[in-house]
């Protein structure tokens, strides 16, 4: 099996990006959705895409740090190799670059006094926890 290359990962992460600018980071919170269209988009690139979404399952995507911190954390949570656990890292470093990790959660339930709905502002980190 062949290792990466920067061409592919520049490639993903680009696509990942167009993708959060049209979704929204709402997109995060939907992994089943994001890696359908990455498997839909890269259908040669199936190690690619599978160390990409191992990021979001395991939350290395998101988490501070150098890349090679990033990358240990996915090999070792993951059993990924350093070379597609930096790959995945680096994907995500590039797509989230410059982004405001800030998403504000609105509830379903409406305040009865007021009649407006409730909200609360959550990182991604909060709402992705449980992945």
């Amino acid at each position: 099996m062949s290792g990466p290359s920067d061409k592919l990962q520049q490639a993903i992460a680009e696509t990942i990006a167009k993708l959060l600018d049209e979704c929204g980071l709402e997109l995060l919170e939907q992994p089943l959705r994001l890696e359908g269209w990455l498997r839909d988009l890269y259908p040669d690139y199936r190690a690619a895409v599978s160390v990409t979404m191992e990021c979001v399952q395991t939350g290395c995507h998101l988490e501070s740090g150098s890349v090679q911190e990033g990358a240990a954390r996915l090999a070792l949570r993951a059993g990924v190799s350093p070379q597609w656990s930096e790959f995945g890292v680096r994907v995500w470093r590039r797509s989230l670059r410059g982004r405001n990790m800030t998403v504000l959660q609105v509830s379903a339930e409406q305040d009865t006094e007021s009649g407006k709905r409730m909200s609360a502002a959550r990182t991604v980190e909060d709402i992705l926890g449980q992945f």
